[in-house]
C-alpha cells in the first residue's frame, strides 16, 4: 500500500511539474511582449469567434481571461465568450497532452469546431446582445520595466550570492526530475514521452537559473508555483487515488457500465468554475474507465477558471453561458456515445 501511494505521489508530482512548466512558458511570452500580445489580439481582423476559438484551445487561463475582459469592455459579443468557454479545457489541457497527446489533439480539434459553431449560432439567434457595463482586470500581470529584463548568465550570480527559498525549491525540483528522466532514458531506453519530459525539465531548469530574480519570484513562484501547483497536485493525486481505490475493489467495471449517468455527471460537474474537477474525468479516461464521449462532454461543459471573472461581474451572464455549454456538452457527448465513441 505504501509503495502504491508513493507511486501515485510521484506520478502526481510529475504531472504537476509538467503543467507549471508549460504555464511558465506562456506567462513568459506574455511578459516579454510587455502585454502587447493581448492588445494585438484585441485588434485581430479574423473575427471574434475565430479569435475566441484560438484563444480557447490555448492551454491555461490566459485565453479565457482575455476574452472575458474584452467582453466586459464591450468589445466582443456574448457568442465569442461561448466559443471560448467551449473550446477551452483550462489547465487540464496540459495534463491531457502529457498523458495522451494524440487523443488530446483530437479533442482539441473537436472543441475548436464545436465552439465555433455554438458561438456563431448563439449570436445568430440572439443578435447583438450588449455586454455588461463596467470592466475588470483579469489579465496576467506585467510589471512595467521588468518586462525588458532578459534571460542571462549574469542572473545566476545574483541568485547564488543571495539564495532564496523559491530558487532552492525550484532548482531542486528541476534537477530531481531532470536526472530521474535522464536515468530512465539511459537504463530503459529513450522514447518520445521521456524525450518530451527531459525537454520540459531542462526548460524549467534553464528558466530557474537564467531568469531575473523578479521573474523567478513574482511570476514563477508567487503566481504559478504557489497558486496553481498545489491545486493541480491535489486534484491530480486525489483523482489517481480514487481510481486506485476503484481498481482495488474492482468497481471500475460498474462505473464504465453506466456511461449515460457518467455523461450527465460530467456535464453537471463541468458547471463548477474551477480547474480541478475535470481532472477526475481526464484520469478516468486515461485509465480506460470512461469512453471518449464522456471526456468530450466534460471538456465542453467546463472552462477552468475562465468563467470566474464573469461570475464575479454578472451572475446572469455566467449562468447563460454555462447553460449553453452544458447543453452543448450533453448533446455532443450523447451523439458520440450513440456512435460508440
Amino acid at each position: 500500500m505504501i509503495n502504491q501511494l508513493s507511486h501515485l505521489l510521484m506520478h502526481a508530482g510529475m504531472i504537476t511539474v509538467f503543467v507549471i512548466t508549460m504555464m511558465l512558458i506562456i506567462d513568459m511570452v506574455n511578459v516579454k511582449t510587455d502585454g502587447k500580445l493581448q492588445e494585438r489580439l484585441k485588434k485581430a481582423w479574423f473575427g471574434q469567434h475565430l479569435l475566441g476559438a484560438i484563444l480557447g484551445i490555448v492551454p491555461g487561463c490566459l485565453g479565457t481571461f482575455t476574452i472575458v475582459s474584452m467582453y466586459m469592455h464591450r468589445i466582443l459579443r456574448v457568442g465569442a465568450v461561448v466559443t471560448t468557454m467551449i473550446a477551452t479545457s483550462g489547465d487540464e489541457a496540459f495534463v491531457m497532452f502529457a498523458l495522451f497527446p494524440r487523443q488530446a489533439l483530437y479533442l482539441t480539434l473537436l472543441l475548436f469546431v464545436v465552439g465555433m459553431v455554438s458561438g456563431m449560432l448563439t449570436d445568430f439567434f440572439l443578435g447583438r446582445m450588449g455586454p455588461p457595463r463596467g470592466c475588470c482586470d483579469t489579465e496576467f500581470a506585467v510589471h512595467g520595466h521588468h518586462s525588458n529584463e532578459k534571460l542571462a548568465f549574469s542572473n545566476i550570480k545574483s541568485k547564488i550570492t543571495s539564495i532564496t527559498l523559491p530558487f532552492l525549491v525550484l532548482l531542486s525540483v528541476a534537477l530531481l526530475f531532470s536526472f530521474t528522466t535522464l536515468w530512465q532514458m539511459i537504463h530503459k531506453g529513450a522514447n518520445i514521452e521521456n524525450s518530451i519530459w527531459l525537454t520540459v525539465m531542462l526548460t524549467l531548469l534553464g528558466v530557474t537559473l537564467f531568469s531575473t530574480p523578479h521573474f523567478l519570484r513574482q511570476h514563477l513562484w508567487e503566481h504559478i508555483a504557489k497558486k496553481h501547483a498545489p491545486k493541480v497536485f491535489m486534484w491530480t493525486f486525489g483523482s489517481l487515488l480514487f481510481i486506485a481505490i476503484l481498481k482495488r475493489y474492482q468497481l471500475e467495471g460498474q462505473i464504465s457500465s453506466s456511461p449515460w449517468i457518467l455523461l450527465l455527471l460530467a456535464g453537471l460537474i463541468g458547471f463548477i468554475p474551477d480547474s480541478g474537477p475535470h481532472l477526475l474525468f481526464v484520469m478516468l479516461f486515461f485509465q480506460g474507465v470512461i469512453p471518449f464521449s464522456v471526456l468530450a462532454a466534460s471538456s465542453i461543459s467546463q472552462d477552468g477558471h475562465g468563467a470566474i471573472p464573469l461570475l464575479a461581474h454578472s451572475r446572469k451572464d455566467f449562468f447563460f453561458v454555462k447553460g449553453i455549454n452544458l447543453g452543448v456538452g450533453l448533446l455532443v457527448g450523447a451523439v458520440l456515445l450513440l456512435l460508440g465513441t
